[in-house]
């Protein structure tokens, strides 16, 4: 068999035995190395995998993730969750159905300051599900919203995923005449980490507002409940509690806008800052908790790398066998229309998301795609969040989701309540991706205005 073969039979094999998805792309890659040793002239040794595993997790730009995974652990065990929470209840709690508001309000708050929606789901989770079920609403219908919401983490940036989205695309090829059909033509082929953040702001607005009509009209049709009005003062008490925590996002948002700081410059920063917010203003933690903080991240980081480098051999692997190369060139025999091209993708992607996690399906189908996509004139930032926004509807979804079963682990409710109430969430979330898909200015507006201001140079 050929090392195509070779590497998809024991990946599925694997996954199907249940093992860890890092060892079985580790373990399906060395038997993609071995098959190349019989194939490929110079023979390429198998102890090649563990150079390429170092070597995929040395890019400089992956330095923001455990920076990243820090502050969100900050955040959520530092106070800074509650007062969030605490505004967005004070600011939409009496509107009708207004604790959902609050749910995805908090969600998109907390998101921006963590870059994680598994972090977000258990943080804000296990703040507004009780509330919510005190309040009168069914235990679905919070572990849904709260769901679906903390995937809001991902797409507003910082985003983890981003960060790691920008390493896989680093030293791409643009192939030719990309530059005449790519829009906007100024922002050439950049990718890096700075400009995918700058992508995601208008998606996650975007990603907000669809939740939140799903919220209304579902309160609307059942009549859920609605808080009384706290009144101003106790509104400006809670902004006035909640600024030290929302000031990360401003601080992260203003100085990539203006250009004080690149994406992984902000990492640094949303440490710093988080040290400082949750030791010495909230003080919610000490320094024992804060050395029990770093342990957790160091495990996390331990994982995530580990999985980053096992993905980047398994591209080694799929380069070597010029599967890009054909997929490509089959690609442009069925169709040359890019619309087509992206909607065949997305249901692969949607179909996909079901049963692999996202940091493994993005970083093996982006460099099957993405040099496909540049063929058709598709702007790699562009592709990102398509990319991205899919991906996160498969969080969220059976039987794979890491946020749908973290939100039921917080409900204490099965998965099997919550999927019928997450439908009208799917769809508000996949009307959502075809907008980021076919109108790409929804990804690349602010960036190529921020590109082309003077503030940023």
């Amino acid at each position: 068999m050929s090392a195509l073969a070779w590497l998809l039979l024991v990946f599925v094999v694997l996954l199907i035995l249940d093992v860890p998805v890092a060892y079985a792309v580790a373990c399906a890659s060395l038997a993609g190395y071995v098959a190349l040793e019989q194939t490929e002239f110079p023979p390429r040794s198998p102890m090649a995998l563990v150079n390429d595993m170092v070597n995929g997790v040395g890019k400089l730009s992956l330095i923001a993730i455990p920076f990243f995974i820090f502050a969100g652990n900050l955040m959520g065990q530092g106070g800074i969750a509650d007062r969030l929470v605490a505004f967005s209840r004070a600011a939409l709690g009496w509107l009708p159905g207004g604790l959902s508001y609050v749910s995805v309000g908090s969600s998109m708050l907390f998101g921006g300051v963590s870059g994680s929606a598994v972090a977000d789901a258990s943080s804000v989770g296990s703040i507004m599900i009780p509330a919510m079920t005190r309040a009168g609403y069914p235990r679905e219908f919070s572990a849904s919203v709260t769901v679906s919401a903390s995937t809001l983490g991902l797409i507003i940036p910082p985003s983890n995923t981003m960060i790691l989205y920008a390493a896989i695309t680093a030293g791409l090829t643009r192939p030719a005449g990309f530059a005449d059909v790519a829009s906007p033509a100024y922002l050439g082929v950049d990718c890096s980490a700075t400009t995918m953040f700058l992508c995601g702001f208008i998606p996650g607005a975007l990603t907000a507002v669809a939740l939140m009509a799903v919220c209304a009209l579902t309160a609307w049709k059942r009549g859920f409940p609605r808080e009384s009005f706290a009144g101003a003062r106790a509104l400006a008490r809670a902004f006035i509690q909640a600024m030290p925590a929302a000031g990360l996002l401003l601080l992260i948002m203003s100085g990539i806008l203006l250009g004080w700081f690149d994406a992984e410059q902000s990492a640094a920063v949303a440490v710093i800052y988080g040290l400082v917010i949750a030791l010495l203003v909230y003080r919610e933690i000490g320094l024992r908790q804060t050395a029990a903080i770093v342990r957790e991240t160091a495990v996390t980081t331990g994982v995530v790398f580990m999985l980053i480098a096992a993905s980047m051999a398994m591209k080694n692997v799929l380069v070597a066998t010029d599967v890009v190369d054909d997929l490509k060139d089959w690609c442009l025999s069925v169709s040359s229309n890019r619309f087509a091209f992206l909607l065949a993708l997305n249901v692969l992607l949607l179909i996909v998301g079901t049963f692999l996690d996202m940091t493994p399906a993005m970083l093996i189908f982006t460099p099957m795609f993405l040099p496909v996509a540049m063929e058709y004139g598709i702007h790699p930032a562009h592709f990102g969040m398509v990319l991205l926004v899919n991906l996160c509807i498969g969080l969220c979804t059976p039987p794979v989701g890491n946020c749908l079963f973290v939100g039921c682990t917080v409900a204490k409710v099965p998965i099997s309540r919550v999927v019928r109430p997450m439908l009208p969430f799917y769809a508000a979330m996949i009307m959502v991706l075809l907008v980021v898909t076919y109108f790409e200015d929804v990804s690349l507006w602010l960036p190529a205005h921020v590109r082309a201001s003077p503030a940023a140079r």
